[in-house]
Order: structure tokens, then C-alpha cells, then sequence
């Protein structure tokens, strides 16, 4: 019989006797719209705020042995850190979510204190990452990338710079004057970066550029030796 479980901020809840079952697991999120009334009018009037609000993840747990140990080193575990930390189960081998403890860790039952059921409740970004958009895409100039969900990424662009260039992708263009070598242009974070150093003041960008639906192409022109992309791909 297969044993699910989870890992979380690199704790895996199999290491404390931590086995969980799927319900609850794969709520989705609610867009944050705002109805207003308008007298005098029939209906509402809708306000998008363009995002989707986190929403919660339950996982009913079990401990079939020595509950009291192993629920105590658990907990102790889990709530070393607070934050949002990456959530991954063997339920959805092929993806992960971004997230934080939200529920008390209070044991629901403890028969005979050798076996225990409790439930824990994980507050989770909306994004459910793929992680195949983990992998870097190597590109070359002219050529595409195709997103496999219907939601816009934002990707990590990894450059190697010989010289100024310009850089499209998706007919967002960026330019990079005086700099060379490594350069990663982060699109989450809407930052120019290569290990600890910033790397702002060598870009320029009207805007960052997102992977929609689809292709997006992706082309330069100038000094750019080679051009990767970890697509961070993510569904609802």
C-alpha cells in the first residue's frame, strides 16, 4: 500500500511517522472581486481586482505509533520557522505550492496514546508551480516557448553578456548597456541580479515581461553569448 505524505520547507512528515490521505487537498482559489450596488440599477457591478486570494490546503494526518514522540518532534519541526516555505505531497507528484502554517497543531484524537489523528491546515499562494518550470530553457534568438497552462509566468532570464544588447521577449524590450558577463533578470521580483550583486542600473525596460498562454518569442540583437529561461510554470 502506496504512504502519502509531504514535505515541507524540507521537512518530510514521513520522517516522523506522518502519513496523510487526500481530501482537502486541492481547493482552488477565489478571484478578489468586490461587488458593488448601485441603486437605481439591477444586478451588481463587479470590481476585479486582477488576482486570486490564497487559499487553504487541509491535510488530515495520521501517526499509527509512539504518537506522543512523534508528534512532539513533528510540531517542534514545523514550527521552527515562520513564512512561506515550499509545500510538495506525493499526491501531486508534478507540482508544489508556496506556503505557510496556518492551523493549530492540536491532536484531534489519541487512543491508548499509540495512534493519533489530527488535521493541518496550510495557508497557500494561489499558484499551484509545475515542476517542470523549474528547468532552465536554453533559447535561441528567433525561437519560442510554449506555456502549457492559461496563466501568465513570470520567469527567471539568465543571460551571459559579451556587450550591450537588447533583449525581446514577447514584444517587451529590455536593454543592458555596460555590463558583461553573468545576468539574471528576475520577473517575480522585478530585479537585475547575479549572485549578491544588483544589477538594476545596467537595464532598462519599460516593463517585465511575462510568458502568456501559449508561444512567446523570444529575440536580441547585441552581445548576448547565451539566453536561458526557468519558466516557472503554474495552473490554479
Amino acid at each position: 500500500m502506496r504512504k502519502n505524505f509531504f514535505i515541507f520547507g524540507g521537512v518530510n512528515s514521513l520522517d516522523y511517522g506522518v502519513l496523510l490521505d487526500g481530501s482537502g487537498t486541492t481547493t482552488a482559489p477565489e478571484r478578489d472581486v468586490t461587488t458593488v450596488t448601485i441603486p437605481g440599477r439591477s444586478g451588481d457591478l463587479l470590481v476585479d481586482a486582477g488576482r486570486w486570494k490564497n487559499t487553504t490546503v487541509s491535510y488530515p494526518c495520521t501517526i499509527a505509533r509512539e504518537f506522543e514522540g512523534q508528534f512532539a518532534a513533528f510540531k517542534q519541526a514545523l514550527l521552527a520557522e515562520g513564512g512561506y516555505k515550499r509545500l510538495e505531497d506525493t499526491l501531486h507528484p508534478d507540482e508544489y505550492r508556496l506556503a505557510y502554517l496556518a492551523g493549530p497543531l492540536e491532536p484531534e484524537t489519541i487512543p491508548y496514546n499509540r495512534a493519533g489523528t489530527f488535521a493541518l491546515d496550510f495557508g497557500c499562494k494561489p499558484q499551484r508551480f509545475l515542476k517542470s518550470g523549474e528547468d532552465a530553457l536554453t533559447v535561441a534568438s528567433g525561437g519560442k516557448l510554449y506555456n502549457p497552462t492559461g496563466c501568465a509566468a513570470l520567469p527567471l532570464i539568465r543571460l551571459t553578456l559579451t556587450g550591450d544588447a537588447k533583449l525581446n521577449v514577447g514584444g517587451v524590450q529590455m536593454s543592458v548597456a555596460g555590463h558583461t558577463g553573468p545576468m539574471w533578470i528576475d520577473c517575480d521580483l522585478q530585479d537585475a541580479y547575479y549572485n549578491n550583486t544588483n544589477l538594476n542600473k545596467y537595464l532598462t525596460a519599460p516593463e517585465f515581461p511575462v510568458l502568456g498562454p501559449g508561444a512567446t518569442q523570444v529575440s536580441w540583437s547585441g552581445g548576448i553569448a547565451k539566453c536561458e529561461v526557468v519558466p516557472r510554470w503554474w495552473r490554479l
